[in-house]
């Protein structure tokens, strides 16, 4: 491939490739065994905020207030996910 032409490249790309990856796929089934499918899986809704405030950081955007109003949403709908009551088994 043209564009890794360096050993930094291919480290670079290791590096996201292996342990990145195990590190999200670990923290994941740990939420799932912890919270369950339902209140975990809500949390995948803070990607796209996350996303927004570390390109702030290492792209050099900006954080505009818009973008804070919909992480506000965001903070809400899953506060009120996670208020939802828990229907009893048995």
């Amino acid at each position: 491939l043209p564009f890794f032409e360096t050993t930094m490249d291919w480290l670079g790309i290791l590096w996201l490739a292996i342990p990145t990856s195990v590190l999200a796929f670990g923290a994941w089934f740990s939420a799932l065994r912890v919270g369950g499918v339902v209140q975990s899986s809500s949390y995948m809704f803070l990607v796209p905020l996350f996303t927004a405030l570390m390109s702030v950081p290492f792209l050099g955007a900006s954080f505009l207030p818009l973008q804070m109003a919909g992480g506000m949403l965001v903070g809400v709908a899953i506060w009120l996910m996670a208020k939802v009551p828990k229907p009893k088994v048995g």
